[in-house]
C-alpha cells in the first residue's frame, strides 16, 4: 500500500521558563546551531513577550534537535524568545511601552498594573513567579541530519521578516566553513556589531570566494551568491588562500597613513575588490609594503573613491551587478600591474646601483 513517508522521530516536551533558563545555564539548552541568527528583537519586542509570558498567553513552540549520547537539546528556532526571556531574568532591560498587566486582587476584583521601566527584579513576587513558572512547549526533533535541520528552519521561517543572507546561508552546503572563515579578526574590526549579527561578515567570505574562483568575472547580487552558497565546496586549499588574504588585507589596512585610505578599503565593495590582487600579491612573493603602496596610491584621491573614472562609476549605484564587478576588477588590474612595475623598476635601478658600487 502506498503511503506518505513520514518524517524523523519527534516528541514534545513542556519547559518552564525556570527550567529553560537552568539548561541555558548548564549547557543543555544551546543556540550555537548554523542555521541559527544572531540576536535581532529590540527591548520593545522582548517586552511585549514577557508581557504574554507573565499573562499565561500563547507563544509559538520552540523547536530543538536531540542527538542520542549528547544531553544538549540544540535549537533550531526559538532563540529570539529563549534570550529575550534570559536578559530579562538577568536585569538586562526594563519592560517597554506594554499594556498594562490584569492582576487578580484578593478580593476578587481585576487591577490593571503598569510595570513599564521595571526589571524582573523589580517587580513583585507573584509577577517573578508567574514569569518563571510560564510553560513553554518544545517540539524535539530526535536524531536530526544538517540537511533536515536546515530544512526546518528554512519552513518555519519562510514568509517571516528574515534577511536574505539568513535565508541563504540556511541552504549553504559549506555553512560551517563560511562561518569560521568569517570570524576572522578583519570582519571584527571592519564591521559593526549589528552587521556581524546579520551575518554580513559570511556575505564577504563568499563574495570573496566568487571573486577568486572568476577573476571578477561574476555578479555578486543576492540571487548569484544564494546560488553559489547553494553549491560552494571550499577546501583546505581555499579557506587557507581566504584566511591569508584577509590576514594580509588586515595587516595592510593597519600599515596605510592616510585614516580616510584605509577606511575606503575596509568598505565592503572595495575589500571584496581588492582581494583578487592580494592573493596575487602573496603568490608573487611580495611583501606588504608594496600592497600599502598600491593601495594608498589607488584610493586616495581627495573625495573622489579612486584615481580611476571607470572604477568609481561604479560605485554609486549597481555595485553588485556583474558589469560592475568586471570594471572595478579591470581598473584595479591596470593599477597594481602599474604599481608593481614602477616598484620592481626601482628596486632593481637601486640594486644595479648597489653592484657598481
Amino acid at each position: 500500500m502506498l503511503r506518505v513517508v513520514k518524517k524523523k522521530d519527534k516528541l514534545k516536551l513542556d519547559w518552564t521558563a525556570r527550567q529553560l533558563y537552568e539548561y541555558h545555564q548548564l549547557g543543555k539548552a544551546t543556540y550555537d546551531n548554523a542555521v541559527q541568527r544572531g540576536l535581532v528583537w529590540k527591548v520593545d519586542k522582548k517586552s511585549l513577550l514577557i508581557h504574554t509570558i507573565m499573562e499565561d498567553g500563547l507563544v509559538p513552540p520552540l523547536y530543538v534537535a536531540k542527538m542520542d549520547g549528547s544531553e544538549a537539546y540544540d535549537f533550531i528556532d526559538g532563540k529570539q524568545r529563549s534570550y529575550a526571556l534570559f536578559e530579562f531574568l538577568n536585569d538586562e532591560f526594563p519592560l517597554t511601552d506594554i499594556p498594562k498587566v490584569k492582576v487578580l486582587e484578593e478580593d476578587g476584583h481585576i487591577e490593571m498594573v503598569d510595570v513599564n521601566g521595571k526589571t524582573f527584579s523589580e517587580l513583585p513576587d507573584y509577577m517573578q513567579n508567574a514569569v518563571k513558572d510560564f510553560s513553554f512547549e518544545i517540539q524535539v526533533m530526535l536524531n536530526p541530519t544538517d540537511d533536515e535541520i536546515a530544512d526546518t528552519f528554512f519552513r518555519l521561517n519562510n514568509g517571516v521578516s528574515l534577511s536574505a543572507m539568513t535565508l541563504a546561508r540556511v541552504k549553504a552546503a559549506d555553512r560551517k566553513k563560511i562561518s569560521e572563515i568569517g570570524a576572522k579578526e578583519l570582519f571584527k574590526k571592519s564591521l559593526t556589531k549589528k552587521a556581524m549579527e546579520k551575518y554580513d561578515n559570511e556575505m564577504l567570505v563568499v563574495k570573496s570566494y566568487m571573486m577568486l574562483q572568476s577573476n571578477g568575472d561574476t555578479g555578486l547580487e543576492m540571487k548569484d551568491v544564494r546560488q553559489c552558497m547553494a553549491d560552494m565546496k571550499i577546501t583546505e586549499e581555499d579557506s587557507t588562500t581566504l584566511s591569508n588574504v584577509f590576514d594580509r588585507i588586515l595587516s595592510v589596512h593597519d600599515q596605510i597613513e592616510d585614516k580616510r585610505t584605509a577606511k575606503r578599503i575596509f568598505a565592503k565593495t572595495h575589500l571584496i575588490s581588492i582581494v583578487p590582487f592580494i592573493k596575487k600579491s602573496i603568490d608573487e612573493g611580495r611583501n606588504e609594503e608594496d600592497d600599502v603602496q598600491w593601495l594608498s596610491d589607488f584610493y586616495n584621491n581627495g573625495k573622489y573613491t579612486t584615481k580611476s573614472d571607470s572604477y568609481n562609476s561604479t560605485v554609486r549605484c549597481g555595485t553588485s551587478k556583474k558589469e560592475s564587478v568586471k570594471k572595478r576588477y579591470l581598473a584595479l588590474e591596470k593599477s597594481y600591474n602599474a604599481c608593481m612595475q614602477h616598484i620592481d623598476a626601482r628596486r632593481n635601478f637601486h640594486a644595479e646601483g648597489q653592484m657598481i658600487a
